[in-house]
């Protein structure tokens, strides 16, 4: 079987701290079963096209080229379309729509049997944007950088979402295969999908570091630290939120730290920070936590390991996911966890049994959360012991290899669909 993927994920043999990093343990599965596997991926610092090998799978490396209308011109698009014949796929498989590759199907670029994976949505994303932020707030997001560059700010940002949603929604449109991984994802893409279209239910291979890790300890401290992993500095993943509830935990727990896991831009001047960035920096310094947040910047998976045995508590305050891979990844290693109620977040994980919920405006009440857990050593090793329960069935390896082998192979064989 020969499998084609646009991915925005250049596969390596280094260890990797870029998202969609669970993508290369995927590749990894799909070749033992046998699967002849090639990929195209996009990177910013590259000028022209880049072919190489990586674990016996041939990969192209392509520009981030400029979008016309929500794709490449056409000589660029030849370029792609000519690796496509070269590769002559059985099937392709595009991770994702925020990048253009679905819009290469649905404009008809690509002839082939090709299946969408739904990663994230903007098209809803962009409701939640700001993430609670009031309208003093938003203000306060606009900076130098905001006003020397207007595209860098909040407003255009949520704009910009909902702009590439309606690409989003065209892709939706024209797939006969679509790939989701939660109830959410499915409920909402049922406004824009092709009604005719075969929706398989799949879900995410954790990578090998926290499937194998060592079971998380609870350790009683009084020095406490919470954790957080988010893929970038945007309101919408909450940051701020829990900003807001190390300023109430504070006050029982003077000895306590957030770790901060993620492009949070402190490696950044800060002329060259965005408004959101500095909002955080500044919520800080006025609630007197500068001693208490520690931005440690992006990590690979064995260093964000590392971080989840030695925290007490690990908090996932995003306003929205369609699935959430540091959920997943947490649940595995065992570290306790206080999650707001948002997208498929409740599908991840069950209230009282696997995670502790909130709701993600309430600051007040995510305290609450780590608190409970802090105090409890019962509570917290019940919610651990459930978590990796849990993981290690929903997301075997061999599970999962399994569903998407088996989602190939209809595709492969499903005779209804003309291309």
């Amino acid at each position: 079987m020969k499998v084609l993927w646009f991915s925005n994920c250049v596969l390596s043999n280094d260890s990797m701290k870029e998202t969609g990093t669970w993508l290369e343990t995927m590749s990894r599965i799909l070749v033992e079963r046998g699967v002849e596997l090639y990929n195209i991926a996009q990177k910013r610092d590259v000028v022209n096209v880049e072919k190489s090998n990586c674990n016996s799978i041939t990969q192209w490396v392509v520009p981030s080229f400029k979008l016309h209308n929500g794709v490449p011109c056409s000589e660029d698009i030849k370029s792609l379309t000519s690796i496509v014949n070269e590769v002559d796929p059985d099937i392709i498989h595009i991770w994702g729509m925020e990048s253009y590759w679905g819009l290469l199907f649905s404009r008809g670029y690509l002839k082939k049997k090709t299946l969408l994976e739904i990663q994230g949505y903007l098209y809803f994303y962009s409701d939640v944007f700001y993430g609670g932020l009031n309208t003093i707030e938003k203000i306060k997001c606009i900076g130098l950088k905001e006003f020397l560059k207007p595209t860098s700010s909040i407003f255009i940002e949520k704009r910009n979402f909902k702009k590439w949603g309606n690409y989003e929604n065209e892709m939706l449109k024209t797939f006969s295969y679509i790939s989701t991984q939660s109830d959410w994802v499915r409920s909402h893409i049922s406004l824009f999908a092709n009604s005719e279209a075969k929706i398989y239910n799949t879900d995410i291979n954790l990578r090998p570091q926290f499937l194998q890790s060592k079971p998380w300890e609870y350790k009683g401290t009084n020095k406490v630290e919470l954790l957080m992993v988010s893929s970038g500095s945007v309101p919408y993943k909450g940051l701020h939120i829990v900003i807001k509830a190390l300023s109430v935990l504070i006050k029982s727990f003077p000895d306590i730290t957030l770790k901060v896991v993620g492009n949070f831009e402190q490696h950044l001047p800060n002329f060259r920070k965005t408004g959101y960035t500095k909002f955080v920096e500044k919520l800080i310094s006025k609630l007197n936590l500068d001693r208490n947040v520690v931005f440690l910047g992006r990590m690979d998976s064995s260093e964000i390991v590392n971080q989840m045995l030695c925290s007490d508590v690990m908090i996932v305050p995003s306003f929205v996911e369609t699935y959430c891979l540091t959920l997943a990844e947490a649940q595995a290693v065992g570290v306790p966890c206080v999650v707001s109620y948002a997208g498929s977040l409740p599908e991840i994980a069950t209230d009282k049994k696997s995670a502790l919920f909130y709701s993600p405006e309430d600051f007040i009440t995510c305290a609450d959360c780590v608190s409970k857990l802090i105090k409890s050593k019962d509570l917290a090793l019940s919610l651990s012991e459930y978590g990796r329960q849990n993981v290690s069935v929903r997301n075997s390896p061999q599970r999962i290899g399994d569903i998407q082998m088996s989602i190939y192979h209809d595709i492969i064989n499903d005779s209804s669909t003309i291309i």
